[in-house]
């Protein structure tokens, strides 16, 4: 069963997104997704009790996966 969310924040890049989102039970969640010519094929959820945790989680692999892509790795 697909369970119903809000995104609260997100970026997204030609091939990869993350989402903090807020989903329908009142609980936060971290969405990171990996995709091959517009197909999902890898996709990675986190569940936090407060927006806070979640952002602080969304910048960390922000600023992770942000240094990655210009680096090339």
């Amino acid at each position: 069963m697909k369970e119903d969310f809000e995104v609260v924040k997100g970026i997204r890049f030609p091939r990869y997104s993350l989402k903090v989102v807020k989903y329908s039970k009142g609980d936060y969640g971290l969405v990171e997704s990996f995709y091959i010519m517009k197909f999902c094929y890898k996709k990675k959820e986190e569940r936090f009790n407060s927006l806070d945790d979640a952002r602080h989680k969304y910048e960390d692999l922000h600023a992770s996966r942000k240094f990655d892509h210009m680096t090339g790795k």
